[in-house]
């Protein structure tokens, strides 16, 4: 029996909705982020530009920027999606 000795990651893909999903998901974020190994993170909720404006005080907020500015690339569902979050968040979104 051998052992697997594990590759490097390359990158750590974040797929993450609005709300408590964001919050759990922060959490692998910021391992990404220790690590040094790129963060995807995957915006799947069309609520989240509510999520940020409505649910979020300002230290939740800046929270929430600093999780989004640090990831190497946001992809969203559609292309309304792109326009309401680059507009809300100023994003690179990809």
């Amino acid at each position: 029996m051998s052992l697997s000795i594990p590759k490097p990651v390359s990158a750590i893909p974040v797929i993450g909705r609005a709300a408590l999903s964001f919050w759990s998901k922060s959490i692998f974020m910021t391992i990404g982020i220790l690590a040094g190994c790129p963060v995807i993170f995957h915006l799947h909720a069309g609520a989240f530009p509510e999520f940020y404006d409505a649910e979020c005080g300002k230290l939740r907020k800046r929270i929430v920027r600093f999780f989004l500015d640090r990831a190497a690339c946001i992809i969203v569902l559609s292309s309304a999606a792109r326009a309401a979050s680059s507009c809300a968040f100023r994003l690179r979104i990809c």
